[in-house]
């Protein structure tokens, strides 16, 4: 499990193909305007779900519906790794 800060994270339409580490994409399940923020949860192949949570002003007319290929990209230095106990 990784944690990345929210401003860390940037989102954009359709799937990466340039085979950079740091960002994962999938298939949008929902996403949900939640005041400040954008949060969309992203279903990968692997079963397992990435949530993104984006600053609104972040978001720049970002409109990701369910169904939609989606990509999330992030930093190298800005991921932390988190241990399950």
């Amino acid at each position: 499990m990784i944690a990345v800060r929210p401003e860390s994270v940037s989102l954009s339409p359709g799937a990466a193909d340039d085979g950079a580490a740091n960002r994962v994409t999938g298939t949008v399940l929902r996403s949900v305007f939640r005041g400040q923020t954008l949060s969309v949860w992203i279903g990968l192949a692997s079963g397992a779900e990435f949530v993104a949570s984006i600053p609104i002003e972040a978001t720049d007319r970002l409109d990701p519906k369910p169904g939609e290929t989606w990509t999330a990209a992030w930093p190298a230095e800005r991921t932390l790794v988190v241990r399950e106990q």
